[in-house]
């Protein structure tokens, strides 16, 4: 998992491995039937994606199982999952730690952040990295004062 490009289980050592492999299938194996459930069916298309780099990229690939999107999932979860990057010039702070196997920091945040300079609202946001491991793992100090920065951003 932590060889496929596609992936992007960010980690430093082997302990943070095996606990970014565990911690992310624990959470998809939970998030992913409530979005099948809420979508009505499958969102999710892999049937094009090609996946590398790993020792055997052909073997990999012709032997993986491919889903195809049911078009009335997708359509869902576009319409509630699929940010657009409109946050109407209200200040935001985005943050994040760095080694989250769940949501990947650079990938989503990334794109995210491209989504929202798109928009024209790039200067409405500001985006903060912990440098930790885990999803969401931020302690109160750095939540309640990136939360107080917030609010002098806002207010001057």
């Amino acid at each position: 998992m932590a060889a496929v490009d596609q992936y992007e289980l960010p980690y430093v050592d082997f302990n943070e491995l095996a606990f970014g492999m565990l911690q992310s299938l624990l959470i998809h194996s939970l998030a992913v039937n409530g979005t099948l459930d809420a979508a009505h069916g499958n969102p999710f298309d892999s049937s094009m994606v090609e996946y590398t780099p790993t020792s055997d990229d052909a073997a990999l690939n012709a032997g993986i199982a491919r889903l195809t999107a049911n078009p009335q999932a997708r359509r869902y979860a576009a319409n509630w999952y699929e940010p657009d990057g409109s946050i109407d010039g209200t200040p935001a702070i985005l943050l994040h730690t760095s080694r989250d196997p769940i949501v990947p920091e650079a990938r989503n945040n990334g794109k995210y952040t491209a989504l929202v300079q798109g928009s024209g609202n790039g200067e409405f946001m500001l985006r903060r990295v912990v440098d930790r491991l885990g999803h969401c793992t931020l302690n109160p100090e750095e939540i309640f004062g990136s939360f107080a920065d917030l609010v002098i951003w806002a207010e001057t």
